[in-house]
C-alpha cells in the first residue's frame, strides 16, 4: 500500500492505494502502531463513497459520513448526488 500523509495533530491519509483488503489491513495496522508511538491521536482516511478503496476501508474500520455539499437551493438532486468534493485531497498536502 502507499499513501500521502500529513500529521498535525491528527494523521490525515490521502491518495490511499492498496491492491486488496489484506494489504490495506496490514498498512492500517502498521500505521496505527506507528502513529500511536509518535503520539498521534487519530488517523483519518478519506475516500469517495462507492470506490474500491472506500469498500475495502469499510471492511476494516467503522466509517463516518462526511458533510454533504449543496451548490445552491436550486441545484438539481441528481447533480448534487454526482458532485464529488475532495476536502483531503493532494492539494491539502
Amino acid at each position: 500500500a502507499r499513501a500521502w500523509l500529513e500529521a498535525s495533530p491528527d494523521l490525515l491519509v490521502g491518495d490511499l492505494y492498496a491492491p486488496d483488503v489484506a494489504s490495506l489491513s496490514l498498512f492500517i495496522t502498521l500505521l496505527m502502531k506507528r502513529a500511536k508511538a509518535l503520539g498521534v491521536r487519530a488517523i483519518h482516511c478519506y475516500a469517495f463513497p462507492g470506490t474500491a478503496i472506500d469498500t475495502m476501508l469499510g471492511e476494516i474500520l467503522p466509517r463516518q459520513t462526511g458533510q454533504q455539499v449543496l451548490v445552491s437551493p436550486n441545484t438539481p438532486v441528481d447533480l448534487g448526488q454526482r458532485l464529488r468534493v475532495g476536502l483531503a485531497d493532494l492539494d491539502t498536502f
